[in-house]
């Protein structure tokens, strides 16, 4: 049945870990952390505007002050591919400490599967460590690009072992976590790149949970605790609408953790915009806003005192339903059934519902976002009685709601 297939494919590749407690709650992504100063105000700012968080991730100015997509294949001296950019990170442990201990936040930060240090680079080739032809973004033909010929080929246990030798250090000053981009240099990269990583946190923590976020997947990663994104979308409706069948049509294909770039990577977004796709994010496996160095970053309080108290109250609903979706995310371990599906398996004698992608099954919460600008919504609702779900308030909900027709009617922010 459609209801047992997804269940069996999951116990062919592996069941998925139950990622660490703070995985489930919502984070704050972009490109462009300039300081040490920078980052503990918007910390402050999270925190006294009442926003929950449970975790940042930094781009390539956490660990280098300059970008790699402009260098040669010889790479360059002065880059350092597993320092810290001091200007971000002076005093990293004493840091990675006080983000835990003063406002409870754990820190990720952006790995590429590559080397930019022309010293490293000089070492690794002759022992026949990189990749050949191997591309960022999987294109093709496969050489020419800005990665070409220094991406490290992780399927070599000898190159693992040595990945892993140079990122324990990270676990022990207090990273948290890893966003692994630009891997699809093979069908493999991403598997192998996060065993690496695994192996250096294993180095250090034993017994703690591993988690990555990916830009792209094979099936079998999340028995490790590697979850992913859906790469860099537009900060535009149509790609918000689309959101949601892609988040199902990855958790179908073997990858159950599913995020986004809330409010579009390129681009700009707006206040309605943002909303309503933060309000999207509540109901995905992982939430986390993510933004071009180029664009206002994507925190609330940027967005006017109407949009920031909506997301306000999306994130204080995300909350409430950390324990219900850890309980299910502890489920799929166990019996490896999805709590994210499409109504089609969950309402597989509605034959009116195969084919609705923008509306989802949250464990037993129906999930019909609105996803065009505007008020408006007009939704199909399977057969039965619906409650709505009191989304602010214990006083608030309780009203049903006859299924087996369209509903329609008008959603502010």
């Amino acid at each position: 049945t459609l209801e047992n297939a997804p269940r069996h494919f999951y116990e062919l590749i592996g069941g998925a870990a139950v990622l660490p407690r703070y995985a489930f709650g919502f984070g704050a992504s972009r490109w462009g952390w300039e300081s040490r100063q920078y980052m503990e105000g918007v910390l402050q700012a999270f925190r006294d505007g009442r926003f929950p968080l449970d975790y940042i991730v930094l781009d390539f100015e956490w660990f280098v002050p300059e970008t790699d997509y402009a260098y040669a294949p010889e790479g360059k001296s002065d880059y350092r591919d597993f320092g810290f950019n001091p200007k971000v990170f002076d005093q990293p442990r004493d840091q990675l400490a006080e983000c835990k201990r003063d406002f409870h936040v754990r820190v990720g930060g952006i790995r590429k599967p590559r080397i930019g240090d022309a010293n490293i680079l000089s070492g690794v080739r002759p022992k026949g460590w990189i990749l050949p032809n191997g591309q960022p973004g999987g294109g093709y033909p496969s050489s020419g690009h800005y990665a070409d010929g220094r991406c490290l080929d992780f399927s070599i246990p000898s190159v693992r072992e040595w990945y892993a030798g140079q990122m324990a250090q990270y676990t022990t000053a207090g990273m948290s976590f890893w966003w692994n981009d630009e891997g699809e240099t093979n069908y493999y990269t991403f598997w192998w790149w996060n065993v690496a990583e695994l192996k250096a946190l294993r180095q250090v923590q034993p017994k703690q949970r591993f988690f990555s976020l990916n830009r792209a997947f094979s099936p079998g990663m999340a028995r490790i605790g590697a979850a992913t994104w859906t790469g860099d979308v537009e900060a535009t409706w149509d790609d918000l609408r689309r959101t949601p069948g892609m988040m199902l049509n990855w958790v179908l294909a073997g990858a159950p953790y599913v995020g986004c770039d809330i409010g579009g990577f390129n681009g700009a977004t707006n206040p309605m915009h943002l909303t309503r796709w933060i309000q999207v994010g509540v109901f995905m496996p992982l939430m986390r806003v993510h933004s071009h160095m180029d664009q206002k970053p994507h925190f609330p309080w940027l967005f006017g005192e109407e949009a920031a108290d909506a997301m306000r109250k999306a994130l204080e609903l995300r909350y409430r339903l950390v324990p219900y979706h850890y309980s299910l995310a502890h489920r799929l371990h166990r019996t490896h059934e999805l709590w994210i599906r499409p109504l089609v398996i969950a309402f597989p004698d509605q034959p009116e519902l195969a084919d609705v992608t923008m509306q989802w099954m949250d464990g037993d919460i129906l999930v019909a976002p609105v996803l065009q600008e505007g008020f408006d919504y007009d939704v199909p609702l399977p057969s039965g009685t619906w409650y709505t779900l009191a989304a602010h308030s214990a006083a608030g909900g309780g009203r049903t709601i006859e299924g087996g027709r369209r509903h329609a009617g008008h959603a502010g922010l």
